[in-house]
Parts: structure tokens; sequence; C-alpha cells
């Protein structure tokens, strides 16, 4: 998706310096700039997009919250105990689901790189490795994480990682550099 919900267009950037000093702004791009990713891994974009009232996703459409996130990890076997949770490993956020294999359950078996801890995509929602861009502008992460923006205003995100069984969930206010990062976006129906 390259464009807003009213048809605008979503500032394309190939340029790292025009990420880095644009990335307050609505902006995506594929990975590595690389157009041949886009039909698999689709598009990473600055948080920025999701916090446009022109909207995200189609018509019918919302990009997922963290209310949204919370929901299927607890249907994926998430202690309601552990949603919320944010002590391990750091301050920024804690990996969350591991004994229940919530990751695993979520990716999918193709584009990870080993071990591919976990993966079975028994939940059908085949997440593939689709990597991220950092706040620099660099690209980061390919066939080792899938990392997606929850909405405005929550803005908190959720990473799968080839090394792990869980999910991960932080905020890109934390204390983090993630307000600048690429993330991909899931849309959820209304």
């Amino acid at each position: 998706m390259r464009r807003f919900r009213n048809g605008d267009s979503i500032s394309y950037v190939t340029d790292n310096n025009a990420w880095y000093t644009n990335n307050s702004t609505a902006q995506c791009c594929a990975y590595q700039n690389d157009q041949a990713y886009v039909p698999a891994h689709g598009l990473l974009y600055s948080v920025a997009v999701l916090q446009d009232p022109r909207g995200a996703c189609p018509a019918g459409w919302h990009p997922a919250t963290d209310e949204d996130w919370k929901q299927l990890e607890t249907h994926l076997g998430v202690a309601a105990s552990e949603l919320d949770s944010l002590t391990m490993p750091g301050p920024y956020g804690a990996w969350r689901g591991g004994n229940e294999n919530v990751g695993g359950q979520l990716k999918a078996l193709i584009t990870w790189d080993g071990p591919n801890t976990g993966a079975n995509n028994s939940s059908g929602f085949n997440a593939f490795a689709s990597g991220e861009r950092t706040y620099l502008g660099n690209f980061i992460g390919m066939g080792e994480v899938a990392s997606f923006w929850a909405a405005y205003p929550a803005q908190w995100l959720r990473k799968l990682s080839y090394l792990e069984h869980g999910s991960f969930r932080y905020h890109n206010g934390m204390g983090s550099d993630q307000s600048g990062y690429g993330h991909s976006c899931r849309c959820v129906k209304d």
C-alpha cells in the first residue's frame, strides 16, 4: 500500500539520509529499496503512516491495535498475566508466550533463517521475516525478524524472531528510537 485510504500518496523514501531526516513524517519503503521483495514482504512504514487521519488501511479495515494483538495472543495461549508484561529482558519490552509457542504459531514456514524456532504457522497468520528499517535508514533483519506496528495512539510493536518461541511486545516511547523505524503493518477487518 503506497496510498492512504483517501487516495493520497504515501512518500516512498529510498535515500537513507532522507529517511532519517524525515522519519517523523508518513513514509514507506521496500526492504533494501528492492521492489522484488514487495509481493511477498510488503512495505515498511514509519509510525506516522499509522497516525495519519487519511487512513493507513482500506475502508472497512484498521491497523492492528495493541488490543487486537493481545486478543490474538490470548487466543494462541498467552496468559492474561503476561499480556502487559514489560519486565524481561529489559525496560523496552518483554518476550511473552514462549511456553505456548505463540511466535511459532504466527511464523510462516518460509522466508526465515534457521533455526526458525517453533515455527508451525498453526494460526494461519503467516508472518514472513521481512526485516525492518532503522531510524538511520539502514535495513536489518531480513530472514531474522518480523516487526509490526500497533495502531496509534498506543504505538506498541510486536516482533517475532527466528530464535524465539514467543512474541516481543514493546513501545516506541520506552527510551528507544523505534518511532523512526520502518516496520510492517497488518490490517484488521472492522
